[in-house]
């Protein structure tokens, strides 16, 4: 726009000296033409976005689309995964329940032998607890991303995973007293035992979180409600999503954006690619996956929070540097102008 309306300008500039019949018309355009020319203003924004990626590499930040600097001095919600990203994606179980207690070691063996197959973060729980394996051979083996897991052996179907995944009647898990259980594992569709994980939050996860007073904060989670609420609440976060499947979860995020706000999302699993990939600007933390890494706008390059806070000062002060440049280049280029326009004069009266 502004080099269109510099021709247009220059145009009647070199008309109207032209009907003055002086012999400098041409030469008076093209001192427009030079006094106008914009590259001061081309250059206030890139090179303000270039120092400030060089400087948050420097501090273990990877920026994979510059713009996003200025997109994050829009953001009106910050929503986080729990699982790796608040957390410390290092699962231990808490406390198991069997249908039937005689054969606990058989089911925990074999819970075990499932998760063994799987690389989600929950596994980890299993591998580190005193379980002791039989290895049981599983058979048709299938991963649910973001949902669980399922295996056949010894003609019997089992699948552990989340509640809905399972499909268990909420009224079985109240009859048990198991609803707000982290995982569950059914035997041919019938339930048979259920676990509580507990992770840790990671370590100064609650002082990141206490600078962000002008965000909204959530969390957007497939874990046990019980799990994410619990994390809410120590960490003071405004809204809490629990039991979120992958469709779910971007069902969210584009239910928000259609509310008008603006969101930041901080992801690691591979279930969270789709809503890193539709959030108006996405992070990556160090542990995440190459899914999520390739999704996301921003890569932290250390699994620590403590980045974010200088991330979102950095976009904050980049914005301002590059409305000081554009104003800087107003008063020169005024000055400029308003001097050629001087010398123009004074030669035509000459």
């Amino acid at each position: 726009h502004f080099g269109a309306a510099v021709l247009i300008f220059t145009v009647f500039t070199y008309a109207y000296w032209h009907f003055q019949d002086s012999p400098h018309a041409f030469w008076i355009s093209i001192s427009v033409l030079v006094a106008t020319c914009p590259c001061a203003l081309g250059l206030a924004t890139p090179s303000a976005l270039t120092c400030a990626m060089a400087n948050m590499n420097k501090n273990g930040v990877l920026l994979k689309r510059a713009d996003a600097l200025e997109q994050l001095t829009d953001i009106s919600d910050i929503v986080f995964d729990k699982t790796g990203t608040l957390t410390c994606g290092e699962f231990s179980i808490e406390k198991m329940w069997f249908a039937d207690e005689t054969q606990g070691e058989t089911l925990l063996s074999i819970a075990s032998s499932l998760e063994l197959r799987s690389e989600h973060p929950i596994a980890k729980a299993f591998s580190n607890s005193d379980i002791k394996e039989n290895h049981h051979y599983i058979n048709s083996f299938e991963v649910s991303v973001g949902k669980g897991i399922s295996g056949q052996f010894d003609d019997d179907m089992y699948k552990l995973g989340s509640l809905n995944y399972v499909a268990t009647s909420n009224q079985e898990l109240l009859v048990h007293n198991i609803a707000d259980a982290s995982i569950v594992m059914t035997k041919n569709g019938k339930l048979v035992s259920a676990f509580w994980l507990v992770d840790k939050i990671k370590p100064g996860v609650l002082d990141v979180l206490s600078q962000l007073k002008d965000y909204k904060t959530s969390i957007l989670s497939g874990d046990s409600e019980r799990n994410v609420n619990s994390i809410s609440q120590k960490l003071n976060i405004d809204v809490s999503y629990s039991q979120c499947s992958p469709a779910k979860k971007l069902e969210t995020i584009q239910r928000l954006q259609r509310e008008g706000k603006k969101i930041l999302m901080l992801g690691d699993g591979i279930n969270d690619a789709p809503v890193l990939a539709a959030a108006d600007v996405s992070l990556a933390v160090g542990n995440a996956s190459d899914l999520a890494k390739n999704a996301a706008d921003i890569i932290l390059l250390n699994p620590q929070l403590e980045t974010l806070t200088f991330i979102l000062s950095m976009a904050k002060r980049t914005k301002a540097k590059i409305k000081q440049n554009r104003i800087f280049w107003i008063i020169l280029k005024t000055a400029i102008i308003n001097n050629s326009a001087s010398f123009a004069y004074a030669e035509y009266t000459f």
